[in-house]
């Protein structure tokens, strides 16, 4: 495969082995133009943020059009620069609806403070996080399908050390309990959602060398873990000299499996899979079975796209990856699906595009499929999916 992208004030043109595959520019309105893969076509627009003077909330907007569907995303931020809202907005453009409907994600926040009355001042940690999932004929939807809700306790240094799930009455229950030693670390979680509790130890350069796992408790833990994770470090490897030296802060083993690495650091076998490289870059993986799944890169280290390969060599998929700005926009992918009748082996093509949609602070919140519906995650306040 063969990349060539190029580069200009106006456009940027990306192609594979001769063939256009992504072209992006800006139109005259100042929107920005996508075009993937020919078939296709987004527009993304970027209003002016809007300032409500009696609240001091700042509302900004990013709308991105395909043919039928529309995703927009919605940051409103108070006079100190904390989220208030965040949405993302699904619209339907098809005009088969008597009247444009709306699916949403929307995410409310709140904030503790610092003492009471007239003497209470603002702080930057979340106390609670209500998102919901509605939709109707407006942007905030007149029915609520589904309804996430969280509340946050915090120790002296900012950590988090209380995730609740917060009912729509207001009852809280505990969904985890973290612990920290003096130096940060977490060394305990208690994890009500899986029912289990995790203990962690360290070695006195910071890494994590034990995970232990007992049946969930908010009691002290004793006896057998029911799985315990051991980690091993050792130095590393000199690769002029070809000799180890320095801090012990290479992963030799972890959970009983050797890990070896090429003098460059790189590993190169662990687990039954074998890992090859160009320098720093990932060029290929080969499981115990023979399967493998190769990387390409362009000429600035990105990489470009993913191939996967069955263990009898057939191609099963490719991905093709398109970056801007540093952030994957765009996957392009295309599956070989293969039926085998009376013998003779049909494989047929189906191609597959996802556009990657991000917030103000590059964390994915969505993505539009093949321009036939969106996506939007719901996330806790450390960003893990919660729901979709």
């Amino acid at each position: 495969m063969f990349y060539i992208a190029l580069y200009n004030e106006a456009s940027v043109e990306i192609y594979k082995d001769g063939r256009l595959v992504y072209y992006v520019c800006a139109a005259e309105d100042g929107n920005l133009v996508e075009v993937v893969d020919g078939q296709f076509v987004y527009t993304t627009e970027t209003t002016d943020p809007v300032r409500d003077e009696t609240t001091g909330v700042t509302t900004r907007r990013t709308t991105v059009r395909g043919t039928d569907t529309a995703l927009e995303l919605l940051t409103a931020n108070d006079a100190f620069g904390r989220k208030q809202q965040t949405g993302t907005l699904l619209r339907d453009l098809s005009g088969t609806q008597e009247a444009p409907e709306f699916a949403a994600i929307l995410a409310d926040y709140t904030y503790k403070t610092v003492g009471d009355g007239e003497t209470a001042s603002a702080t930057g940690q979340v106390d609670t996080l209500e998102s919901r999932v509605t939709y109707g004929t407006t942007m905030q939807g007149e029915n609520t399908v589904a309804r996430y809700g969280f509340a946050y306790d915090y120790d002296a240094n900012g950590n988090i050390t209380h995730e609740y799930a917060v009912a729509e009455n207001g009852t809280r229950t505990l969904r985890c309990r973290y612990t920290y030693d003096e130096a940060n670390q977490l060394t305990r979680v208690d994890d009500n959602t899986q029912g289990r509790t995790h203990v962690y130890e360290y070695d006195r350069g910071g890494n994590r060398v034990s995970e232990k796992l007992y049946a969930y408790t908010l009691g002290a833990v004793g006896g057998d873990p029911q799985e315990e994770i051991v980690s091993y470090y050792g130095p590393r490897l000199d690769s002029v000299e070809g000799l180890f030296r320095g801090w012990y802060d290479v992963l030799r083993t972890y959970d009983g499996k050797g890990i070896q690495y090429d003098r460059s650091g790189n590993p190169v076998s662990y687990d039954g899979k074998t890992f090859t490289w160009n320098g720093k870059q990932l060029t290929k993986i080969t499981a115990a079975d023979g399967s493998c799944t190769e990387f390409a890169y362009d000429a600035n280290g990105i990489r470009t796209q993913k191939r996967q390969f069955a263990p009898d060599g057939t191609l099963e998929y490719f991905v093709d990856y398109v970056w801007q700005d540093g952030l994957l926009t765009h996957q392009n992918m295309t599956y070989f699906l293969r039926v085998t009748v009376n013998g003779e082996t049909r494989v047929a093509e189906v191609p597959f595009s996802a556009k990657i949609l991000y917030d103000e602070n590059d964390m994915p919140v969505g993505s539009m499929v093949s321009d036939e519906g969106a996506v939007g995650y719901v996330r806790n306040l450390q960003g893990d999916i919660v729901a979709l």
